[in-house]
Parts: C-alpha cells; sequence; structure tokens
C-alpha cells in the first residue's frame, strides 16, 4: 500500500534499501534487526526503526547476527529505558562493542546461511504448490470467494 508522507503523524521518515540493516527501537533486546530484503528496497520506515549499513566488506548477515546475539541484545536491554516495552536510541546502541570474526569463520556462517536461507526459499515453494494444488483439487478457492474477502478486508 502506499502512503502519503502527510497522512502519518511522524515529522521524518527514512528510504530503506536492499541490504540494509533495520533494528527496531522497541524491543530490540528481542532480536527485533532485519535485513531489507530486494522486494522491499526503496520502502519507508517511521524514526521507531534505527537504518545502518554494514562496511564495504562485511555482509549484512554476519552484522545481523552480532546484533542478535544474546550478549548484544543483553548489552542492547541494559542500556534501553524503560521495562516491558524497551527502548534504545541509537547514541547508546552505536556503543555496543561486538567482535568480528575472522573470515574462516564468516565464511563458513554464510556458507550456512545461504543454505538455509535457500532451503527456506525452496519449502516456501513447496507449501505453496501443496495449497495450490489442494485448493484447486477441491476448488477451494474463486474470483467470488477471493472478492468476498477483498470486501471484509479492514484498513491497515
Amino acid at each position: 500500500d502506499e502512503i502519503v508522507a502527510s497522512d502519518t503523524g511522524y515529522m521524518r521518515l527514512y528510504r530503506v534499501h536492499t541490504n540494509d540493516l533495520v533494528t527496531s527501537n522497541i524491543a530490540a533486546s528481542y532480536g527485533s534487526t532485519a535485513i531489507v530484503p530486494e522486494e522491499l528496497d526503496g520502502c519507508i520506515v517511521t524514526p521507531e526503526f534505527t537504518v545502518f549499513r554494514a562496511r564495504k566488506g562485511i555482509d549484512p548477515r554476519i552484522i545481523w547476527l552480532l546484533l542478535r546475539s544474546p550478549i548484544a541484545r543483553a548489552d542492547i536491554l541494559l542500556m534501553s529505558t524503560g521495562i516491558a516495552r524497551t527502548r534504545i536510541r541509537w547514541e547508546d546502541m552505536r556503543h555496543i562493542q561486538l567482535p568480528m570474526p575472522n573470515s574462516r569463520i564468516s565464511e563458513e556462517t554464510l556458507e550456512r546461511l545461504i543454505a538455509a536461507e535457500a532451503a527456506e526459499a525452496q519449502a516456501r515453494e513447496n507449501r505453496a504448490a501443496a495449497t495450490q494444488a489442494f485448493q484447486e483439487g477441491l476448488l477451494l478457492d474463486d474470483e467470488e470467494a477471493r472478492d468476498v474477502l477483498a470486501a471484509f478486508r479492514p484498513p491497515k
């Protein structure tokens, strides 16, 4: 869906790009960090997120793993304000010190992550194909049903 910036309550919005890292300022201690995928390139986030990039030569997946590690999450939690709904600011988070893995560890890790990503993509394809075959075989999907569902979808 598209919105106009003036339709939001935020004074600033930020455009994200493929391979940017995005961390939720709220509950980052739960590991709320993601890598922007290609399909979300150019999308907008609110100031409730911190957006940053890995340095040249460092795969963003390595930073993603570092920030989701128990040590990093504990540090984030200790630097956060609030109790049940913790909040961290970039000014604090940027001081977290984490080890940079050597090239052997990075390469082995990336190999495994790439294999996992391929397996997840294959699983999504298999699930979609199984669902489609099931629904087509039992005539559980048609345009009228999709129109009814779309008409009753709540607004975003």
